[in-house]
């Protein structure tokens, strides 16, 4: 018997859940579900998911569900908000009512075609389409092992090996945006407590503070029909270059992330938006990871663009040059113990370019094209070659084809997000 493939999709939605002009959402869901489809996958996290995005997820799970009288899986929705209300200790229970949403309103969301998920034994989000009696799917990364901040280095949290025990987590914390040291903000801003480590010689690594709210990692599991599930662990870090990689080295220290022995069997994926802006800090932090085994998804070293703009002038006088409207390789996804896994960025952009079964379904859904007759997210005003540009985009909905590059980015990017989905692919 062939072995199962199986396909999980992790996504930064931009403020999925905001106010928008864009509708009811019917246009962005019936986008994301043409991507899932194209990919077979099975679960999608969200990233980035606004408090508001409540109020949709569920219209997300019905459109992907057969209508009535069809057959076909049905898909739940669970989400989570991204940050502790208090400081949490070793030992603590932690429930829905002690989440926040964070400084930016933001938590996670999950979608998942029945039978992909298995409930969390301490779960902490709404529960399964909104209530916890069916089962809570996701929880935030609470525990870590003790980083070793001791040597001066490139990547100072680091671990020394051996057996992991429960005694050897402690209660992690997480950076804040912009923050020029692990957990450092204003006193009149949040609640905090502080988590006293060994004697260290960086000043500026005095200690890792536990922010009302920092965000943190979401996982779920996802079932592999054995009494050991793979871990799906998604982060979206803060922004700004010191905070980005301390949370990311941090997160690589994570319960979810840490073998407890070296003959550890635990399969594991891990992704987000990592906010990393070049190979370099890329590289320094991803350090961290292979001495849990974790291997790049891409391949070791690679890095392909994932974000998406197309705002430039640049972007206007060479429409056909893809480079002008690819970002930094913000986003990326690792994993462990998987079989016959290959992963990295979706790249919707080429795939609408290509204008094969992807850019046709796209390009043939009725709700994506009612939402194109709204004026997209962020088009520069006061530019009459930019209204030239967006009735082109529409143009390519009575053609049934994509013109340019500068078509397909500002779809993607106006509408949509600014981040490409991650994929990991693998077998059972």
């Amino acid at each position: 018997m062939a072995a199962a493939s199986h396909t999980i999709l992790i996504w930064n939605i931009e403020t999925y859940g905001r106010p928008m002009s864009r509708g009811d959402y019917s246009g962005v869901h019936a986008f994301i579900s043409q991507v899932i489809e194209a990919k077979g996958a099975e679960v999608l996290m969200i990233e980035e998911f606004k408090s508001p995005g409540r109020h949709y997820i569920g219209n997300l799970a019905t459109d992907l569900s057969p209508a009535e009288g069809e057959e076909g899986p049905t898909w739940f929705y669970d989400y989570i908000p991204g940050a502790l209300i208090a400081p949490y200790s070793v030992g603590d229970t932690v429930a829905f009512d002690d989440l926040n949403w964070g400084s930016n309103s933001e938590g996670y969301a999950v979608v998942w075609r029945d039978g992909s998920l298995s409930a969390l034994e301490a779960g902490q989000s709404k529960g399964r389409n909104g209530d916890s009696t069916k089962g809570q799917y996701l929880a935030l990364s609470v525990l870590g092992l003790l980083p070793n901040v001791e040597a001066q280095s490139a990547s100072p949290f680091r671990w020394e090996g051996g057996t992991v025990t429960e005694n050897d987590l402690i209660a992690s914390g997480y950076p804040t945006s912009g923050s020029a040291m692990v957990g450092v903000e204003a006193e009149r801003k949040s609640k905090r407590t502080r988590v006293d480590y060994k004697a260290r010689k960086n000043a500026a690594l005095m200690s890792i503070r536990q922010l009302e709210r920092c965000r943190r990692p979401s996982f779920c599991n996802f079932n592999f029909g054995t009494s050991v599930p793979a871990t799906i662990l998604a982060y979206h870090t803060p922004v700004a270059s010191t905070s980005a990689e301390y949370a990311v080295q941090l997160c690589g220290l994570s319960e979810q992330v840490v073998m407890r022995t070296a003959a550890d069997t635990r399969k594991l994926i891990l992704g987000g938006d990592f906010n990393l802006i070049s190979s370099t800090t890329i590289d320094a932090c991803f350090s961290n990871f292979t001495q849990f085994k974790l291997t790049n998804s891409a391949g070791q070293g690679e890095y392909p663009p994932s974000t998406v703009h197309y705002d430039s002038q640049d972007c206007l006088d060479n429409p056909t040059e893809k480079d002008n409207f690819m970002g930094s390789p913000r986003d990326q996804i690792l994993n462990r113990n998987l079989t016959n896994s290959s992963g990295g960025v979706f790249d919707v952009i080429e795939e609408l370019h290509s204008n094969g079964d992807f850019a046709k379904a796209i390009l043939g859904d009725e709700a994506i094209k009612l939402m194109v007759n709204i004026s997209p997210h962020k088009l520069p005003g006061g530019n009459a070659e930019w209204t030239t540009a967006y009735g082109k985009l529409k143009q390519c909905f009575v053609d049934k084809k994509f013109d340019t590059y500068l078509s397909c980015a500002m779809l993607f990017r106006g509408y949509i997000s600014d981040h490409m989905p991650l994929f990991q692919d693998f077998t059972r």
